[in-house]
């Protein structure tokens, strides 16, 4: 008897542990904030948990990856228990792929996406020009059209390419993506940008009238692509207004006004 209720104690001492033991949580690298330092931050922030399932508290841990790629494969090999995403990002994954799901909603006073340039006599000059040019197309609402064609899409498999204007002898500006946040920063299978972030730099061009290159790369390089000469922009860093401790902005860096906003982040997981 003794050996049988010896038993059961710790099976029900095991199954506690599992329901209570810290989640291990990937993230895209900050680039302004350590994993560790952003581990230490978020003990400290007060955030609203939604559709929990797992233990979701401050107590977490959260790990850094500089590409989504890299995040799907640490959550497939059970390296990390969830994935840390915005909203728009994680519906795109659930919507491709059957095997995830949303586990939670961490709820948060809005993350925004914006440009990124050096903090030079360059950086500022195409800093003013991008944001007249958001502000242009936030006035005759093509930038909500863009958002409800490529972000908001349905069948992300059938969106039409993107053609960009070519204006002879007007500069060219080189700007960043990486593929690691679709469908808001998209990149095809062929290494092609072909979502939002294509369309949206397409209409930003031919508001400027200048000419757009692409280059790929990853998230965690970003800001080197800046420093390095390598880009003019950065097509995105984030901003989360209730958590400066969090920032995704470097120093060396300055940034345009929002070009689109997610007012929460969300969890997924394996279905199994």
């Amino acid at each position: 008897m003794k050996k049988i209720f010896s038993l059961a104690l710790i099976v029900i001492l095991a199954f506690t542990c599992v329901a209570y033991a810290d989640l291990r949580i990937g993230m895209l690298t900050r680039s302004a904030v350590s994993e560790e330092d952003f581990n230490s931050s978020i003990i400290q922030q007060d955030f609203q948990w939604k559709k929990m399932k797992g233990d979701h508290t401050q107590k977490n841990i959260f790990v850094f990856y500089d590409s989504i790629p890299q995040l799907l494969l640490a959550l497939q090999s059970d390296k990390v228990d969830e994935i840390s995403i915005p909203e728009d990002v994680a519906k795109y994954l659930v919507a491709i792929n059957p095997d995830y799901t949303i586990t939670c909603e961490m709820v948060t006073s809005g993350m925004d996406f914006v440009f990124g340039f050096m903090r030079n006599d360059k950086g500022f000059e195409l800093q003013e020009k991008f944001n007249e040019a958001i502000a242009r197309l936030k006035g005759n609402r093509k930038l909500e059209d863009l958002k409800e064609k490529y972000i908001r899409a349905e069948n992300f498999d059938k969106l039409p390419p993107i053609k960009f204007s070519n204006f002879e002898g007007a500069p060219v500006v080189t700007i960043a993506v990486t593929g690691d946040i679709p469908p808001i920063d998209f990149v095809s299978p062929e290494g092609e940008a072909a979502g939002f972030n294509a369309a949206l730099l397409a209409e930003i061009g031919r508001s400027l009238k200048i000419n757009i290159k692409l280059v790929n790369i990853t998230a965690g390089a970003r800001t080197i692509s800046l420093t390095s000469g390598e880009a003019d922009v950065v097509f995105w860093y984030t901003v989360m207004s209730d958590s400066p401790t969090q920032s995704d902005i470097p120093e060396d860096v300055i940034i345009s006004n929002p070009y689109h906003s997610c007012t929460s982040t969300l969890h997924v997981r394996k279905k199994n």
